[in-house]
């Protein structure tokens, strides 16, 4: 009976504690109400329109990009590459009078596969060119740090000895014509000795694609591998004899084996695209150099003026955009207009990003992500479908431009949208870059359209 009664007066004690309340609101009654911060959401119209990147060149260390579209929207796009040209062996050496006997170039379609417009374009058949460069790809020339190839940069005419038609498939073999076998021939050995002498003397070469008929609409875009080698058969006459033998040379596309890479350049139609104007229903982008979806960074001033105004008016007093706290702001871009294209979509980047316009000090026009990017809290830019939009968070950059003087907004604080790509050093440290070598088309809803971009921002009203 003891331990029983016990039992009960435990149980009582624990139910009766059971019932306290926590008041966590205790004391906020003695808190001035212009002394609580409230916070908002907000969402406005966001005008976007289309921009073509300034002098973009790509460089592409996955595949060599070559080919020829063109879209009814679009316009006509051609992609070219410029490539090295160099011995694949260490030492070369071409014997006495060398005389060609045939050359030849391979291209191999890259893993990554192609890219068309429709589906009637898959196999579509394209004329490929090789060109002798007039100039080198080099990193170190600045001609092609961010400035468009010219057509002054590369013979005119073709080295092929034929014209081959290429639809699309495993790998395609392009012979060379042997007037430009003999000037390989005739290199000097000490040019033959040393791949910067072998460089200046033989540029490299521009692999290009001749244009769709201009009622044709369609096209496709190749990615050639950079395993892809020239093979030069040739005859020589050995020291001591008097017979010729054959014998071949074999020569790359790419730097050397630790780094490959190539140069892409293209004439963009989309160009004609760029506009001011926000009001249509679509807004279209083009990979590489195409025409890329653009925010002027003085339409987000505007906005957060306007909620400056909106806050003065409530509260009575005189508020600016200073006196806005961000807590978020997001970037908004829907792709309702297309969503229920399936296949169409799946050819859509996985991930758009702000990125900025800069220059270096020799005024070289570059374009970089923004650091919010690597915020792994943040919505950083990827294709949501089941929402049909991409969203990216961009609290830091509209917070500099709510404490930036209107007058004070230059062109590198304006927003240009690329697809993203990411890169680790050996350390595990990731970068992000704005992807100027794979080639896609999309479209994004205009200001035009039921659903419109928007700006979406959390913040809080600071009274001085």
């Amino acid at each position: 009976m003891i331990k029983k009664g016990i039992i009960l007066i435990s149980s009582a004690v624990m139910a009766a504690a059971s019932c306290i309340t926590n008041d966590r609101t205790m004391g906020s009654s003695f808190i001035p109400e212009d002394q609580i911060m409230k916070v908002k959401t907000a969402s406005f119209d966001l005008p976007v329109s289309m921009a073509a990147p300034d002098s973009l060149t790509s460089l592409n260390t996955s595949y060599v990009t070559v080919g020829s579209i063109n879209h009814e929207v679009l316009g006509k796009t051609n992609i070219g590459s410029a490539v090295f040209f160099l011995p694949v062996a260490d030492s070369l050496e071409f014997g006495n009078s060398p005389e060609p006997v045939r050359f030849y170039i391979e291209l191999e379609k890259s893993s990554s596969g192609n890219i068309w417009i429709n589906d009637n374009s898959e196999f579509i058949p394209q004329n490929i060119y090789i060109h002798k460069m007039k100039k080198t790809i080099l990193d170190e020339d600045k001609l092609y740090y961010n400035v468009s190839l010219k057509p002054e940069d590369y013979e005119e005419t073709s080295i092929n000895a034929s014209s081959p038609v290429y639809f699309g498939g495993d790998s395609l073999r392009i012979n060379l014509s042997l007037d430009y076998a003999r000037e390989i021939l005739a290199t000097p050995q000490k040019e033959l000795d040393s791949l910067p002498l072998f460089v200046k003397r033989h540029k490299g070469l521009y692999i290009s694609a001749a244009d769709l008929p201009q009622n044709l609409y369609g096209g496709r875009i190749n990615n050639f591998a950079f395993s892809s080698t020239a093979y030069l058969k040739y005859s020589y006459i050995p020291e001591g004899k008097t017979e010729r033998r054959d014998t071949m040379a074999s020569f790359r596309i790419y730097g050397n084996v630790s780094s490959a890479y190539c140069r892409t350049f293209g004439n963009y139609g989309s160009h004609a695209l760029a506009s001011s104007s926000t009001n249509s229903e679509n807004i279209y982008a083009e990979g590489i150099s195409g025409i890329k979806p653009y925010i002027q960074a003085s339409e987000i001033k505007k906005i957060l003026t306007k909620i400056a105004e909106k806050e003065s008016e409530e509260t009575g007093k005189q508020l600016t955009e200073k006196n806005i706290l961000i807590a978020r702001a997001s970037i908004i871009l829907p792709i309702d207009n297309v969503i229920d294209d399936y296949e169409f979509v799946n050819t859509y980047p996985t991930q758009l990003f702000p990125c900025y316009k800069g220059r270096t000090t020799t005024d070289s026009v570059y374009y970089s992500v923004y650091p919010e990017i690597s915020n792994t809290s943040a919505e950083t830019g990827s294709l949501n479908r089941s929402l049909a939009h991409y969203k990216c968070d961009m609290t830091y950059h509209v917070s500099d431009l709510k404490n930036k003087d209107a007058e004070k907004i230059t062109d590198s604080d304006n927003i240009w949208l690329f697809p993203i790509y990411t890169a680790q050093d050996i350390y595990g440290n990731t970068s992000y870059y704005p992807n100027t070598y794979t080639y896609y088309y999309q479209i994004l809803n205009g200001n035009g359209a039921e659903r419109k971009p928007e700006l979406k921002i959390v913040y809080a009203v600071i009274e001085e």
